[in-house]
């Protein structure tokens, strides 16, 4: 939704963090695929995830402004809750994130309630809704 908004570099940064949450669990759900490939699409198709930063610390660096973080946080959380299945080192995984973007534990729960009903299949109003809230947060 918001990934159009990030520089080439970033991102390959949220690429990274996805495909870490993707791999947090050890099972590649079909609905994680899916959701991944379509972010991928939305930036190009070409975007890769440097394996550094999939296995490594999260690169706050590259993501150095509130908005980036507050788009990459709720993309994140969408992918993690796209197969109805929360798994304990999915949370870790985004707690790390969280820490290393600065969300706080507020902010967090905002922005997964707005993936909640963004991954609900809202309606068009809904939907602008949705991303109206995340603008807000992200200073927008």
């Amino acid at each position: 939704m918001f990934l159009d908004r990030l520089t080439e570099r970033q991102q390959q940064s949220f690429m990274a963090l996805a495909t870490r949450m993707v791999l947090a669990d050890g099972d590649v759900a079909p609905e994680e695929n899916a959701i991944l490939n379509a972010r991928k699409e939305a930036m190009g198709g070409n975007v890769t995830a440097p394996p550094a930063e999939v296995f490594g610390a999260t690169n706050a660096d590259v993501l150095d402004t509130r908005a980036v973080r507050v788009f990459v946080t709720f993309e994140v959380l969408m992918l993690m809750l796209s197969d109805d299945h929360i798994h304990t080192d999915e949370t870790k995984v985004m707690d790390e994130i969280c820490t290393a973007l600065k969300i706080s534990a507020d902010e967090r729960q905002q922005l997964h309630d707005l993936a909640v009903r963004a991954n609900a299949g809202s309606d068009t109003a809904e939907r602008q809704a949705i991303l109206a809230a995340v603008e807000a947060m992200a200073g927008g």
